[in-house]
């Protein structure tokens, strides 16, 4: 039997309590160092404690061929295996690997974690090479009232695999959450997510994964009918790192640091705008945020060994084109002239910017001093 005959479980996936929002744990490492590996040798270590795993990796990786988003048939088989449901007739509570890998990441012990750690190097490897996801908001849902345990402006840690749909229909299809009974839905804007549809066993649920050790504020409670709880959530950068990154050396992302703009990052791997808007088409140019991890496309996979701009200069100013800018109007704000706004961008034509586009202001700006029309 493939996993297509299996439904899936709804009390461990879109509609699970998850994490204790006040659960504080220690952060998620060790697994970076690992070599990247088969999906079947990342599975060797978990044979023992997952039932029939080695079924459910054959079938994950003969589902696998010819992945999209540049991803490896394991990478890709290492999602897939995460999406698949186990047969649940059998005793264990925690049958499918999605299952066992979250109750593991909820363990106040990490040493349990060890087994898991070249799969964990594997999955969050493909993940990394997804496009990310930023600004959005998502929806996940519980089957009983659960806003007790969150209290509005608090920050909460969720330390598993969190899984998100965009489609609240989805979430509100009797397979899930339904419509009746007492229930919370968690609307969630997104900071890091990615959309695992292409390389899911159930890409019609149009899932999307939150990274483990993301953190959260509680923006609002609402209750709109008696048995209805929404819980408004926002993913905000960390105090710390929870999560060990895979990507230090990775060329095919940029993470994102103070400064930071896609002009910037243009003058530093040697692309242009458009493909690194074209690339990174889920994320707001104007609204970038510290450590988010940016998609380089293929024509700028290695940084320039010197460039013109310093991402890392505190001083950095730069102008959002709205409509109507011309560069000598923006020229006359800043008291600069229309040359010295080209030689600080210069892969763009003074006649052809647009509202949205991000220009650098050269080091003679000064305070911008008329009000626009």
């Amino acid at each position: 039997m493939t996993s297509k005959s299996i439904k899936r479980e709804p009390s461990t996936y879109l509609v699970s309590a998850g994490d204790k929002p006040n659960q504080i744990l220690k952060p998620i490492k060790g697994f970076a160092s690992e070599p990247l590996v088969s999906l079947e040798e990342a599975c060797q270590p978990l044979l023992g404690i997952i039932p029939r795993l080695k079924h459910y990796v054959n079938d994950a990786k003969k589902n696998s061929k010819n992945p999209a988003n540049n991803l490896t048939q394991d990478e890709s088989a290492a999602i897939r295996l995460y999406t698949m449901q186990w047969d649940s007739n059998l005793d264990d509570p925690h049958v499918s690997l999605y299952s066992h890998l979250n109750c593991i990441l909820r363990q106040p012990d990490r040493k349990v974690l060890k087994p898991w750690f070249c799969y964990l190097k594997l999955f969050l490897t493909a993940l990394a090479k997804l496009p990310p996801i930023s600004g959005q908001n998502f929806w996940r849902g519980i089957r009983n009232e659960y806003t007790a345990k969150y209290i509005e402006d608090d920050e909460t840690i969720w330390w598993g695999f969190s899984s998100c749909t965009k489609s609240l229909q989805v979430l509100k299809s009797d397979a899930f959450l339904g419509t009746t009974d007492k229930r919370s839905i968690f609307s969630i804007e997104i900071f890091d997510g990615r959309s695992v549809k292409d390389h899911s066993d159930f890409p019609e649920e149009e899932e999307v994964l939150l990274f483990p050790g993301t953190c959260l504020k509680v923006d609002a409670k609402l209750n709109p009918a008696s048995d209805l709880h929404i819980i408004q959530l926002k993913s905000i950068h960390p105090h710390d790192e929870l999560l060990e990154s895979v990507l230090q050396d990775d060329p095919w992302t940029h993470k994102i640091v103070p400064g930071n703009t896609f002009w910037l990052l243009t003058q530093k791997y040697g692309c242009s705008l458009d493909e690194i808007i074209a690339a990174n088409q889920d994320i707001d140019p104007l609204k970038l945020q510290v450590d988010q991890l940016v998609q380089l496309p293929s024509a700028c996979r290695k940084p320039r060994t010197k460039i013109a701009l310093d991402e890392h200069r505190s001083d950095q100013v730069c102008h959002t084109v709205f409509a109507g800018d011309t560069c000598e109007r923006i020229s006359e704000w800043y008291g600069c002239t229309i040359e010295d706004i080209m030689i600080a961008n210069p892969d763009i034509q003074p006649t052809s910017i647009y509202p949205g586009q991000i220009l650098r202001l050269p080091r003679t700006y000064r305070t911008a001093n008329n009000t626009r029309d």
